[in-house]
């Protein structure tokens, strides 16, 4: 949802940008893309991390920095959105949530692979 509104915003900035500058036509555009798409696709978002990351501590999810980023996620949307002023920046501790998971998937590839270990197809 969030990322069918990220498009739709896209197509209503470009199609805007070729239109009169400051039309309100295209101001309004953007906000009903945003109040329909975008907000509740990130607010969905961060719940179901929210969720999943309790369910992480609850099951010791290791590396436990995702698991933390991730069942904090509501508590950083609003804290960090009020802070900053920005409700984008909020999800800046999801991104680093699945990195650090990323790069612990990585690097137990690269050991695995150089040990000789044969992973399953």
């Amino acid at each position: 949802m969030a990322g069918v509104g990220l498009i739709a915003a896209a197509v209503v900035l470009v199609n805007s940008s070729a239109a009169v500058k400051g039309s309100g036509a295209a101001y309004d555009a953007l906000d009903t893309v945003f109040i329909t798409l975008m907000l509740p696709g990130m607010l969905l978002s961060v719940l179901g991390s929210t969720v999943l990351g309790i369910a992480f501590l609850r099951d010791r999810y290791e590396p436990r920095l995702t698991a933390w980023l991730l069942a904090l996620a509501l508590p950083a949307l609003l804290v960090i959105s009020t802070l900053l002023g920005h409700n984008g920046l909020a999800l800046l501790p999801l991104f680093i949530a699945w990195g650090v998971t990323g790069l612990q998937l990585w690097h137990e590839g690269r050991s695995g692979a150089a040990q000789g270990v044969a992973h399953p197809a």
